[in-house]
């Protein structure tokens, strides 16, 4: 189907909400694991929205709030890819996952897991063409977190990213 076609308009369309949809379970992901060790999201704080453009040390990456493009494109696959320096969103939750291991051998893990488990959401949401069900799930304990973070980082990472001067992949 030719560019700028109806059909092909309401397919990058419906992609663009599934992974917008997707984006929002990972948030309600990384809430709950907040709200597990006793945090509280602040989304709504004044200074929650942060300014563009925003660097992302984690990836080395730019990003801003721009026309759809293929720039745009790369960049996002460069934030969700694991880079040749072995940066990604996913050695991020990794990370994160390292430090409450040694929260959790330190303390005990009760007492890290000290959130209001009422406070989490359980949500559920069909994405992607076949409408898959994905879940948020709520996090009582250090293997709950282990696969709800997990789960986020294999979902977003594993993107290939192929650098057009060389034609290597990193």
């Amino acid at each position: 189907m030719p560019a700028g076609s109806s059909h092909g308009s309401a397919a990058a369309g419906a992609l663009i909400h599934s992974v917008a949809v997707e984006e929002m379970l990972h948030m309600t992901v990384a809430a709950n694991a907040l709200n597990a060790i006793g945090g509280a999201p602040m989304i709504d704080a004044p200074g929650f929205i942060p300014s563009f453009p925003m660097y992302l040390p984690m990836t080395n990456v730019s990003v801003g709030i721009e026309r759809l493009s293929r720039a745009q494109v790369s960049n996002f696959m460069l934030i969700e890819s694991i880079t040749s320096l072995g940066k990604s969103i996913g050695a991020a939750y990794e990370y994160v996952l390292s430090i409450l291991q040694a929260l959790c051998d330190q303390y005990g893990e009760d007492q890290v897991f000290t959130g209001n488990y009422s406070y989490q959401i359980e949500a559920t949401a069909w994405v992607g063409p076949q409408g898959t069900p994905q879940t948020a799930p709520k996090i009582a304990n250090l293997s709950d977190a282990a696969t709800a973070l997990l789960g986020v980082s294999e979902q977003g990472g594993g993107c290939p990213v192929v650098l057009r001067r060389s034609g290597r992949s990193h």
